[in-house]
């Protein structure tokens, strides 16, 4: 593939797709940025937060309904790399489970047709899963997760690269500590207990966001040649990288030492 010019992020009001997101926007990778969802980011905030005006002038903004996507809707605006960050935590998974297959399968799987190219240019997709992610899990969210990978996998994208994190560590939590539970909510308890079952290694939220742009700007192979064996970095199929914890968590710390690098000598 030659270098991608285009990118389309599906979910970027998320914790982890909002930092994907402000990590393209403050590079120059891309000439074309979309953000895709039920919720937009509010330019406003963005340029207060340091965005220039110059990148909010390559972001293109549209609200979804997801109910009523069509297969190629987006084919015209042929996007090179996809960034599918939408979905719900594992809590969710406790609640409701046809909401919660609707919003991590169902309408993760209608984003990615409606994206998909008709006119034969090389196309790569990104999918933020979750660690112990199997079609044979007894777990739903983490079933659900495996029935969505392979669901993307059997697409045709041209590449498609999966990266399972384990549990996420946010700037606003202390160590070992939710913040759902630092502001004092009552069911801190079991969001903790559920997290540390279904995904025992943790992840800094910044270093993991960093990780999944990374992974869509490179791309596999790429991607195998930073990574070391030790990272059990794994493939299946000819075209489908799975990227653990330890990989995720290796690439996007070398990717940050990259930009500060950068940023210095510039």
């Amino acid at each position: 593939m030659s270098r991608p010019r285009s990118a389309l992020v599906v979910g970027a009001t998320g914790s982890v797709g909002q930092r994907v997101l402000r990590y393209l926007l403050r590079g120059s990778s891309y000439s074309r940025i979309g953000e895709y969802g039920r919720y937009l980011s509010d330019k406003r905030e963005l340029a207060l937060e340091g965005i220039s005006l110059t990148a909010l002038r390559r972001l293109e903004q549209k609200i979804i309904d997801f109910e009523t996507l069509q297969d190629g809707e987006w084919t015209i605006e042929e996007w090179d790399v996809i960034y599918m960050v939408l979905g719900t935590s594992a809590t969710a998974a406790v609640g409701s489970r046809e909401t919660f297959d609707r919003i991590n399968r169902t309408f993760v799987l209608k984003a990615a047709h409606a994206a998909r190219r008709s006119d034969g240019g090389y196309q790569r997709l990104v999918y933020l899963s979750a660690a112990g992610a199997s079609l044979h899990s007894l777990a739903p969210y983490l079933q659900s997760r495996g029935l969505t990978e392979a669901g993307l996998a059997s697409i045709g994208f041209d590449e498609v690269l999966v990266v399972r994190p384990g549990q996420c560590k946010h700037p606003e939590a202390r160590e070992g500590i939710t913040s759902r539970q630092a502001t004092g909510s009552s069911t801190g308890w079991l969001r903790n207990t559920i997290d540390s079952l279904v995904a025992p290694d943790k992840i800094e939220v910044s270093v993991l966001a960093v990780s999944v742009a990374i992974a869509g700007q490179l791309g596999s192979d790429a991607v195998r040649r930073l990574i070391p064996r030790g990272s059990r970095l794994q493939t299946r199929g000819n075209e489908v990288t799975v990227i653990d914890n330890n990989g995720a968590s290796q690439l996007g710390h070398k990717a940050k030492a990259a930009r500060v690098i950068a940023d210095w000598w510039c």
